[in-house]
């Protein structure tokens, strides 16, 4: 039988489907519902194919091929018909594919598994992980204003995980014996970072990971740039921020400090000397209020005001001090005030409360410690005597409608205004570039080009971080403006990915956001919260901190890092949002491959029936997408029945049989239906861990030891330990489809050191003989000696092959000893019950066994080192010596 198919000539006398010839030629059609031991269902409809012929499409999981057949399968209809079909499959799908705290992290931190890490007790891991995407959590930990709690679903009950607290916790415990990455190869290419703040730093760390000479050009005379300069010591105390910084330098990144753009090097002479650039000069001017008097003595910038105060200077701010602005910096300027001995200290904000852009925690901690609060005020005049600040005259303003920021505009109400007496007015309004040193030409241009606010332009939206020069980086708050530190993280982290893609000539790392990912809800106040999961009611834990009385005179810090305990419990709170098949689900992959818009045809959510009534499976009916694998795989395959469909049309769910719960059904556990679920609609539990996440993990390919008959698996590792078992070839099942014994209960009591892992066979070699040789060996040998191994309980998989080979060689000449006599219809079954004399040893030892070895045939002798004693491991080993001897070694578990 002769076919083309896309334009390749096949020939095949076989009965198979268009799917199967496709497969055969390496073409690879899409589909969620073929099995190939199953009758085709075409219920997804995704493995459509034209034919010559033909009305329409057809389904090639169902369609046979015949004589002179013309098939196509990637046309433009073909994939029109495919994402169609996509998106009706997604029109009534509900969950997160990944976390929403972890979307609205700017570094996009994998914060459900460092919060799993923590709640599993694995805080090394949860520091890797943290780590991976911002190497400066201890930082982080103490000054993030925590966008990713803004989203927590937890938000929608109790109140958000938090998140912020337990990286502060896990930062904190790495102190004591600090992880610090492995630096790969050098690869002798030289980068330069302009600026040792937020951005350079976690520039210089990633590109050090990759092998890059990496030196920083810093301004002042310490590193940090405004995490040292712009936070207090109350909230970051500037021990822990060295501490921080000289892992990066202790990784080899250099420092250079007191080098200033534009007057001590130039962004030529960088370009000329270093393979690449990158420009993390940060927003440190302060923005000026624009009003009469604003140069009298007095007045400070908040930037200025948190630097002098920093620098360890004397600054005599008197009684009375006036801050104006909402953000962090005003509320960090006016806690300052404080700690300095003002006894007056007012906020002056042209705005409400609720339009603050300071975190509310900061605002009320300032509260706590004294400030007074003026809202919809606006400065218009600095009050002055003789040329020293005496006030400061505010118009009061009333609210309008809201502006391009979504706040209401403050505008002025007619006569009305307000004075307010100081010593020393704070201006915290805002910062900006300062752009000293960029204009030198370069490469033919006239300089680093800028934004219309004064900014670095440089290509954030494609995260390239490329500047108008080639080879030269930005990122930070010279190309954002004033922004939060875990943003200017972020940037340093995207430009080295993009800096390493450039120098070696690689595609950039697509970020996760790249991928198809499904979400209930960008923010809280979208999300049903009828299908967030479910848990049972537990509070926030509260973290502890100073009395008010005890910190107003001093600048030691103010809140306390969590207890060992009040971690591990504010981790269990975690919802797990992000799916935990994210990285294998198919139906992401295909969303993401057909481009589809989720809201084209986006329909309602069906009511949800999560059953997690099974010790090892847990059920969620919005992921399903009614393919029928599982119902078919437990009827047709396993002859069990457990599962069915319920209702029709578009209420149709997958069930349980009779709508009970699992558990009362005739469900046997054995996992079948999770191999073939391509959508996470069915998934394994955590049988190993106390919380499990997209965790990156190790799979192995092994062999379940639970039984002679030895089936093949994959074993998926997380550090020291199996965390799962699946069947080989998953998503097909493979012919054993595991038991519950297998695929479950074996990971309770097994450990990474006692799994059977096919790389180690050749390490097991004892000379010439090996496990996976056995067969060979034995079909060499004349006579088999079978010594201390009780090889029915011993290890199953190799008693039934060695079972398996005697059998089918019973008329070989082969003279077998033992302990004792072996029934070979019997040899092979596990757990057979077998009592051995020890003193039997002695008899072999002293007559058979010399006897045999004197003979002068081909001798393999089977070794149970563990259970050997001293004297008859020398023994054996002596017999190295001797021609004619080979030596199978066979290790207990414990020693795999």
């Amino acid at each position: 039988m002769k076919l083309t198919i896309d334009g390749i000539p096949f020939e095949t006398d076989k009965d198979i489907t268009i799917l199967e010839a496709c497969e055969s030629i390496g073409i690879e059609i899409p589909t969620l519902c073929n099995d190939p031991r199953l009758i085709p269902f075409t219920s997804c409809f995704l493995c459509v194919v034209e034919v010559e012929g033909a009305k329409g499409s057809v389904p090639a999981c169902a369609t046979k091929v015949r004589e002179g057949m013309v098939v196509k399968t990637n046309t433009q209809n073909i994939n029109e018909t495919r994402r169609l079909c996509m998106e009706l499959l997604l029109s009534d799908h509900a969950g997160d594919c990944i976390a929403p705290c972890r979307f609205n992290c700017p570094a996009g931190i994998d914060i459900q598994s460092y919060v799993a890490h923590v709640a599993n007790r694995d805080y090394k891991s949860a520091i890797k992980t943290i780590k991976d995407t911002n190497p400066l959590p201890l930082v982080c930990g103490r000054v993030c204003p925590k966008p990713c709690e803004d989203v927590c679903r937890r938000g929608l009950m109790e109140g958000p995980v938090a998140i912020d607290n337990i990286k502060r916790f896990v930062s904190d415990e790495d102190l004591k014996e600090p992880f610090i990455p492995e630096v790969k190869p050098a690869t002798g290419k030289r980068i330069a970072i302009v600026g040792a703040g937020p951005a350079g730093l976690s520039c210089a760390y990633y590109l050090k990971i990759e092998g890059y000479d990496v030196e920083i050009f810093e301004k002042s005379d310490r590193p940090g740039g405004m995490l040292l300069w712009g936070i207090p010591e109350y909230r970051l105390p500037k021990s822990l921020l060295a501490k921080e910084i000289e892992i990066i330098t202790r990784m080899g990144v250099k420092i250079h400090f007191n080098k200033t753009l534009g007057k001590d090097f130039s962004i030529k002479d960088l370009k000329e000397r270093y393979d690449a650039v990158f420009l993390a000069i940060g927003a440190q001017k302060s923005t000026a209020m624009r009003v009469k008097n604003e140069d009298a003595k007095g007045v400070f910038g908040g930037i200025d005001f948190l630097y002098t105060v920093a620098k360890g200077n004397k600054i005599d701010i008197g009684k009375g001090v006036v801050v104006v602005g909402g953000g962090n910096t005003a509320i960090d300027a006016a806690r300052t005030a404080v700690r300095l001995g003002a006894g007056n200290v007012t906020i002056v904000y042209r705005r409400t409360r609720d339009e603050m852009p300071a975190e509310d925690i900061e605002i009320e901690e300032a509260g706590h410690e004294g400030a007074i609060f003026k809202f919809l005020r606006a400065p218009t005049e600095i009050l002055t005597q003789d040329g020293k600040v005496t006030g400061i005259k505010c118009q009061v303003m009333g609210l309008g409608e809201a502006d391009s920021s979504g706040r209401r505009r403050p505008v002025p109400v007619d006569g009305e205004f307000e004075t307010i007496e100081a010593d020393t007015i704070i201006a915290a309004i805002g910062q900006y570039v300062d752009p000293s040193g960029l204009d030198v030409p370069v490469d033919g241009t006239n300089g680093i080009s800028l934004t219309k606010y004064n900014t670095i332009s440089a290509n954030v939206d494609e995260r390239t971080f490329q500047t108008n020069i080639p080879g030269i980086f930005a990122g930070g708050d010279a190309v954002t403006g004033p922004s939060i530190a875990i943003s200017a993280i972020a940037h340093g982290r995207y430009g080295a990915l993009s800096i390493h893609s450039w120098l070696s000539d690689q595609p950039l790392v697509k970020d996760f956001r790249s991928a198809f990912n499904f979400s209930l809800g960008q923010k809280l106040t979208e999300v049903d919260k009828n299908y967030i999961p479910h848990a049972p009611k537990q509070e926030r834990e509260k973290s502890g901190s100073l009395p008010i009385k005890e910190r107003l005179d001093n600048f030691n810090e103010v809140d306390f890092t969590y207890s060992e305990e009040q971690a591990v419990r504010e981790a269990k709170r975690c919802l797990s949002c992000g799916c935990l098949d994210a990285d294998e689900c198919k139906l992401r992959l295909y969303a993401e491959r057909f481009k589809i818009n989720v809201n084209r045809i986006r329909g309602g959510i069906r009511e949800q029936h999560i059953d997690s009534s099974s010790k090892y499976l847990v059920f969620d009916s919005t992921k399903c997408i009614k393919c029928g694998k599982c119902i078919r795989v437990c009827s047709d395959l396993k002859a069990i029945g457990a599962l069915g469909f319920a209702g029709r049309g578009f209420e149709t769910d997958m069930l349980p049989s009779m709508e009970k719960s699992l558990i009362e059904t005739s469900c046997v556990e054995c996992g079948s239906c999770e191999s073939v679920c391509p959508s996470g609609a069915i998934l394994d539990k955590s049988l190993v861990l106390e919380k499990i996440a997209q965790f990156k993990t190790e799979v192995k390919p092994s062999i379940c030891r639970e039984c002679s008959i030895g089936c093949e698996i994959f074993t998926v590792l997380y550090e020291d330990k199996i965390i799962r078992v699946i069947p080989k070839n998953r998503g097909t099942v493979y012919e054993s489809m595991l038991c519950k014994t297998g695929r479950y209960e074996s990971m309770m009591d097994i450990e990474k050191s006692q799994a059977f892992d096919f790389s180690q066979y050749e390490k097991m070699k004892l000379y010439d003989a090996s496990i996976r040789d056995i067969k060979t060996a034995i079909s060499s040998s004349e006579v088999i000696i079978n010594w201390g191994v009780d090889i029915f309980n011993f290890y199953a998989p190799v008693s039934y092959h060695l079972k398996k080979y005697l059998d089918k060689n019973s008329d070989a000449a082969l003279s077998t000893y033992f302990y004792f006599k072996i029934d070979f219809d019997i040899f092979g079954f596990n757990n057979y019950p077998i009592n051995r004399v020890k003193s039997q040893s002695e008899t072999i030892m002293d007559k058979g066994l010399l006897q045999v070895i004197e003979s002068g045939k081909r001798i393999l002798i089977i070794l149970e080192e563990t259970s050997l004693s001293k004297t008859e491991i020398e023994y054996f080993m002596n017999l190295k010596e001797k021609g004619n001897i080979k030596i199978l070694n066979l290790v207990r578990r414990k020693n795999f």
